[in-house]
């Protein structure tokens, strides 16, 4: 019954620190278990919350005010910190990509992927959140979607044609890069992501002699 009893009063202590907690700082009030999760800063911090949290609760001081809430989207939180590009060079098949993020060749990752007269293209192919490579001519599409650089376990479309300049991006928002090709402002586009040119969206945006851009322009 002792036993029992020293449990219950540290239980309840425990609770008692987590429903208020304070210092000259701050204070935070808590009152329930569960909720949301949400993305809360101020200009001294970013703060992302997860699962656990209590729904609608505020704490504030001088310092800061947090507010719980939910991911806008299921996918984690809004405010990813993308890590920085890295160079690379090709020259007919050849590529030596800077993967250790140095600037320094010697410590370069080497791909033989492609041949002469090839161009060479870059994109998540496969949504990891990572750049994979890819090659075209003339139609021909091999795309590193395994994230090897070894042609063997490429994917392989034709979408395009002679003459045709190819371009990537993320048509559809799928967070996954597509293919498309463009000639004298005709626009094919992989919106579909399936690599198949009779699924292909078409706009007329340009003239001949125009060079394609592509962006996030909104």
């Amino acid at each position: 019954m002792k036993k029992f009893f020293m449990a219950a009063v540290a239980l309840l202590s425990l609770l008692g620190v987590a429903s208020a907690m304070s210092s000259p700082l701050y204070i935070l009030n808590w009152s329930v278990m569960g909720g949301g999760g949400g993305s809360s800063g101020s200009t001294n911090f970013v703060m992302g919350g997860t699962i656990g949290q209590s729904t609608g609760q505020v704490s504030s001081s001088t310092s800061y005010s947090v507010q719980s809430g939910f991911w806008p989207s299921s996918g984690g939180p809004a405010n990813i910190t993308n890590k920085p590009d890295e160079i690379g060079i090709y020259q007919s098949g050849a590529w030596y990509l800077d993967t250790a993020g140095t600037g320094n060749p010697a410590t370069s990752t080497f791909h033989y992927f492609g041949a002469p007269c090839w161009t060479p293209l870059v994109g998540d192919w496969n949504g990891d959140n990572k750049t994979e490579i890819s090659i075209y001519n003339d139609g021909a599409w091999y795309l590193d979607t395994a994230g090897t650089g070894n042609p063997a376990t490429s994917t392989f479309h034709y979408f395009g044609g002679a003459g045709w300049t190819p371009v990537v991006g993320d048509w559809n928002g799928d967070g996954k890069t597509e293919i498309g090709i463009y000639h004298d402002g005709a626009w094919y586009l992989d919106l579909a992501g399936t690599g198949i040119a009779s699924t292909a969206t078409f706009h007329y945006f340009g003239a001949p002699g125009w060079t394609p851009v592509i962006g996030k322009w909104s």
